[in-house]
């Protein structure tokens, strides 16, 4: 998913009029974004795992098929990618609802594109990603709006949540989000992993993420968060990164 950042950024840097530029590079990534402790260094990365598995004292998520971010809502909201894009500009009917959220908070989730059946389209989402001017970015958002999922809560009103158990961090994230339309809260289900996972598959999902219960969010790779991938999941990583 991040692929398509770095195309973005090359195709702007070589001068190309593609509008991939979603918008400003920061000069250093996420510094002037989070206003307070939180940097790109400290984004949770899961280790990988084969197998799919059941254990009490995890939870699991879906693997959504998107662009990783970071939400903020400070002087004004901003999405910000792990390649270091500020996507709010183009994005602007989640910026809206982003207005909503306490100043000094900190979301991580995924933005992304759902088909008619609510499925998550990665190539469409890369399509909205390549809309510049502002008449077409208005166009845009009406004809194929964009949703974000948000799985974990990192500061809430200037508070930093990091050291708050997961379970917690994400019953307060549930609250943040409660009567918003297009910025989702990700539920999850305890436990049973297996079962999740041959959900996932069956519906032809990227795969599941496995998560400790009362872990603490810790930046870089963690074991307390775990990606599972499914056979659809893994054939889209390799043709991503051809």
């Amino acid at each position: 998913m991040d692929k398509g950042d770095a195309r973005g950024r090359e195709e702007s840097e070589s001068g190309g009029s593609s509008g991939r530029l979603v918008g400003s590079r920061h000069s250093k990534l996420f510094d002037r974004f989070v206003r307070g402790p939180i940097t790109h260094i400290d984004l949770a990365q899961p280790t990988v795992k084969v197998h799919p598995f059941s254990e009490p004292g995890w939870i699991f998520e879906m693997k959504y098929d998107g662009h990783r971010c970071l939400l903020s809502r400070f002087e004004t909201p901003q999405m910000i990618s792990r390649d270091g894009w500020e996507m709010s500009r183009v994005f602007q009917e989640l910026r809206n609802e982003l207005e909503d959220l306490p100043v000094g908070t900190v979301i991580d989730g995924e933005l992304l594109m759902v088909d008619q059946d609510g499925f998550p389209e990665f190539n469409r989402l890369l399509g909205r990603a390549a809309i510049s001017p502002p008449g077409s970015v208005a166009r845009g958002y009406r004809r194929q709006p964009a949703a974000l999922v948000c799985w974990d809560l990192l500061m809430l009103g200037g508070e930093d949540f990091r050291s708050v158990p997961l379970l917690e961090r994400k019953a307060a994230l549930k609250e943040v989000l409660r009567g918003m339309e297009r910025v989702w809260y990700a539920g999850h289900v305890a436990a049973e992993g297996e079962r999740m996972f041959a959900e996932a598959r069956f519906l032809e999902l990227e795969g599941i993420v496995a998560k400790c219960a009362g872990s603490f969010y810790a930046g870089g790779r963690t074991p307390n968060w775990i990606a599972i991938k499914t056979p659809i999941g893994i054939a889209l990583e390799r043709q991503r990164n051809k």
